[in-house]
């Protein structure tokens, strides 16, 4: 099995509260097209994070339960072999009491 984290390159998944007010799709003829929404799209953004700051998507969810994605995300940062970070909203509001 191919190492899914080679040589250390993520240090951490980070869970992310986000909202998308566009997105890009291909259209008939390959090209890609920005299509703005007609209101902006709450999500969960989980993100591999490395030690200088590069990102890299690992994934979009919308209307999941938020502990699920927070299950889901433990396995996926097991799998790397990073520890899970999590900035989602709720996580903040415990962080500030």
């Amino acid at each position: 099995m191919e190492d899914s984290n080679p040589a250390g390159h993520w240090v951490r998944l980070e869970i992310v509260s986000a909202t998308l007010s566009a997105y890009f799709r291909e259209d008939s003829v390959n090209d890609l097209v920005l299509v703005e929404t007609v209101a902006d799209m709450p999500c969960i953004v989980l993100e591999l994070v490395s030690a200088s700051g590069e990102r890299a998507s690992a994934g979009v969810l919308f209307g999941h339960p938020l502990s699920e994605t927070r299950r889901n995300a433990a396995g996926l940062a097991a799998s790397f072999k990073v520890p899970l970070v999590d900035y989602t909203l709720p996580a903040a509001r415990r962080a500030q009491m």
